[in-house]
């Protein structure tokens, strides 16, 4: 078993703040704790939904996440900068097109 310090927790902390808008990212449902570590994903990948907010809701992109017993949480992202969003936005374009063909095909 694992067991992680509490300056680990208190650096974690001070990285994912910010990718969370500044909430506090520890799991609340029965009181305050943090996560186990296997809990914790590094990226799934589900429809966007507003995670980040200045590309498409249909677009399926991958963020950060925390599971628990109920259900698997998404962190927000918040916007991206213009830069990185033109390039994901071609991609997204590309896929939405090659379904389109797809779907009329079948």
């Amino acid at each position: 078993m694992l067991f992680f310090s509490d300056a680990w927790f208190k650096e974690m902390d001070k990285s994912l703040r910010p990718w969370v808008g500044g909430r506090d990212w520890r799991h609340q449902a029965h009181g305050s704790h943090l996560p186990r570590w296997e809990d914790v994903l590094a990226g799934i990948n589900i429809p966007n939904e507003g995670m980040v907010s200045n590309l498409p809701d249909w677009g399926i992109i991958e963020v950060s996440v925390y599971a628990d017993s109920v259900k698997i949480h998404p962190f927000h992202v918040g916007p991206l900068p213009k830069g990185v969003v033109t390039i994901l936005s071609i991609g997204l374009t590309l896929g939405a097109l090659f379904r389109s063909q797809v779907y009329k095909k079948t």
